[in-house]
């Protein structure tokens, strides 16, 4: 018997809230970045998401769910977690929120390569068009707005993006491999955990902002700039991020515990319209035609791989299981 999960439809709702909590998150973090360094920021979110991650935990089988045999593999998570959460709002921080969501998106083509490689996901034809039909989709979407040298970004803010999709699908190639025997709980309160580590490691060793005064860049200023308590009217925002993180971690995390990281890939696309949406509601960048063209391209392929599995009947498992970690 395959020791994986199978819950496709499942797997899809949880993908789908993640993704919505993405978008809203973004927008927050954007907001802060102008005046926050990104390890306070991430530290005080990373507090408030444990804290409901470890109520969740209660309805799960309690702390002793904590007990792990992998607790080098969910360090090794949380640490590809942060990659990506760092180069992502790094670029942020210097880019629309639309482009940089957009050269993101390249994360599931990197998760279908990575689970057929490590996983052993059997990626058919079709499935593999309807991909390309999404990134034709991201690329249609972004060509009309996506203009570099108006908005003065350097090739190395460019790459951001694109590191930080490497990252987040090697973690949830292996969030695969831990969600045969963790909780989504579980998953979430040791990336939280590590989160708030990594954070206060940056406040000791740079959060003074001496350095930050040798970049000129905003990402790297977003990264080095020295802690700052709080203004009253942004308690709120850093709030937000806390509990959308929760939902994030959690989501995300029982989305690629239920179901096949190849079946799940195209539908984390729907960050891309909420990004746009967000863009157009709060900075007054309305989408063009294109843009909208390039959408339902990228939703239709989603909804495609969906249906026509579905319709076949056919599992998303792998034929051969590779052997535990």
């Amino acid at each position: 018997m395959s020791r994986f999960l199978n819950n496709p439809p499942l797997g899809i709702f949880f993908i789908i809230v993640g993704m919505a909590c993405i978008s809203i998150q973004d927008v927050l973090i954007k907001m802060l970045s102008v005046e926050y360094p990104l390890h306070q920021i991430i530290l005080i979110r990373s507090v408030v998401g444990i804290t409901i991650c470890m109520g969740i935990l209660q309805f799960e089988g309690g702390f002793q769910k904590l007990r792990t045999s992998h607790f080098k593999l969910h360090m090794m998570r949380g640490f590809l977690l942060f990659l990506a959460n760092m180069f992502f709002f790094c670029a942020l921080a210097a880019m629309p929120l639309a482009e940089a969501t957009t050269l993101f998106f390249v994360a599931p083509l990197f998760i279908t390569v990575l689970s057929a490689t490590f996983l052993g996901e059997k990626v058919g034809v079709r499935r593999t068009l309807a991909l390309m039909v999404g990134f034709s989709g991201i690329v249609l979407t972004a060509w009309p707005h996506i203009t570099y040298n108006a908005h003065q970004i350097s090739g190395l803010t460019i790459a951001l993006p694109l590191v930080a999709a490497l990252a987040y699908a090697a973690m949830n190639v292996l969030t695969r491999r831990l969600g045969v025997t963790e909780s989504a709980s579980v998953l979430a309160i040791y990336v939280q955990g590590l989160l708030m580590f990594i954070s206060l490691c940056f406040w000791v060793l740079v959060g003074d902002g001496d350095y930050s005064q040798n970049f000129d860049s905003a990402s790297a200023k977003f990264l080095l700039r020295a802690w700052v308590y709080p203004a009253y009217g942004d308690i709120k925002f850093f709030i937000g991020c806390g509990v959308t993180s929760a939902f994030i971690g959690y989501s995300i995390s029982q989305a690629y515990r239920v179901s096949s990281p190849v079946i799940l890939a195209p539908f984390e696309y729907i960050a891309l319209p909420l990004a746009i949406m967000w863009g157009w509601l709060i900075w007054g960048d309305f989408p063009t035609k294109w843009t909208w063209f390039g959408i339902f391209m990228i939703v239709g392929a989603g909804i495609y791989v969906f249906v026509r599995e579905n319709k076949l009947g056919r599992s998303f498992l792998p034929k051969r299981l590779l052997p535990r970690w």
